[in-house]
């Protein structure tokens, strides 16, 4: 997990595949030959392509993706989709983390109502090789902190296992659930059917958006919109007291799971992301921009 410094103003293969993980990191900041990030490329736009040029399997099996993200999409925001895959400083990890969270919803918006289930998950604080490559957390007294508090990989693994094999059906997160019970107040107040017979509203493929996470990364104290902060002073200051509460969380993630045996911060589960993640209209420019860069179709490729 990379410094946790809130960005507030960011301006511009196999035959039948059931489960399809989206995970490649890298906090490079090395420009490539095509002008645009190879962190971009590597974080976003190589797992896209793969994903979308599976896509005709991934229809056919129904199957599963999941698009490994971050904590830290909670902090900034992708304003212009052209320009995060152009421009050399128009976004940095975190941005592409929030790439990944508006892939997995878009990705569920296109592909849900085929069959497709598409969901985000945050593996939370492990300690790998991601952190080689960063001056402030290759080395040193922050570096020893991460290799002795962080999960290995094999229990970062968990929330992303969790996430690829969770039974769809049986789990309905209740944000989710609010929100299938608004459109349907809305549609009954606009003279059309409910669509809930009188009790749980039924939650449309399209409108099932998930986000899954573990341990600490699930707490109403990471789970919240403070991280992104704004213009008021009093937002920056939330901004500022959540990334510190944060940084303090992810140490203690790992050893509270590991002296508890997993009775403390052991769950993983369904929660909020940063509610910006849901902002329809970036996350569809996104698809679209991406698929043109990848060059595939936007549209869903099914036969």
């Amino acid at each position: 997990m990379p410094p946790l410094v809130p960005d507030t103003d960011h301006k511009p293969n196999q035959t039948k595949p059931k489960t399809h993980k989206n995970k490649t990191h890298t906090t490079t900041t090395k420009p490539t030959n095509q002008q645009y990030k190879q962190q971009r490329q590597v974080n976003h736009l190589g797992p896209y392509t793969l994903t979308r040029l599976l896509e005709k399997k991934l229809v056919a099996s129904k199957a599963r993706v999941v698009s490994v993200c971050s904590v830290t999409h909670r902090m900034t925001r992708l304003r212009d989709a052209r320009l995060f895959l152009t421009d050399f400083k128009a976004g940095f990890y975190q941005h592409a983390k929030l790439a990944n969270v508006y892939t997995a919803f878009e990705g569920q918006r296109r592909l849900g109502p085929l069959g497709v289930t598409w969901c985000a998950a945050d593996p939370g604080a492990v300690r790998t090789a991601i952190y080689d490559n960063s001056p402030a957390l290759g080395k040193g007294l922050a570096n020893r902190m991460i290799n002795a508090f962080y999960a290995p990989p094999e229990d970062g693994a968990q929330a992303v296992i969790h996430a690829a094999t969770v039974i769809w059906a049986t789990e309905a997160p209740e944000f989710a659930a609010a929100a299938a019970k608004k459109a349907a107040a809305a549609a009954a107040a606009a003279g059309g059917k409910g669509g809930g017979g009188g009790g749980k509203p039924a939650v449309l493929p399209h409108e099932d958006l998930r986000y899954y996470a573990r341990g600490v990364f699930t707490w109403p104290t990471v789970c919240n919109d403070w991280a992104i902060g704004g213009k008021s002073a009093a937002a920056q200051m939330k901004a500022k007291a959540w990334g510190a509460g944060t940084v303090a969380l992810s140490f203690l993630d790992w050893p509270l799971r590991r002296w508890t045996g997993g009775r403390v911060a052991g769950a993983s589960a369904a929660c909020r992301p940063g509610s910006h993640a849901y902002d329809a209209r970036v996350a569809a420019d996104l698809w679209d921009v991406s698929a043109e860069f990848a060059k595939v179709p936007a549209k869903p490729q099914t036969t």
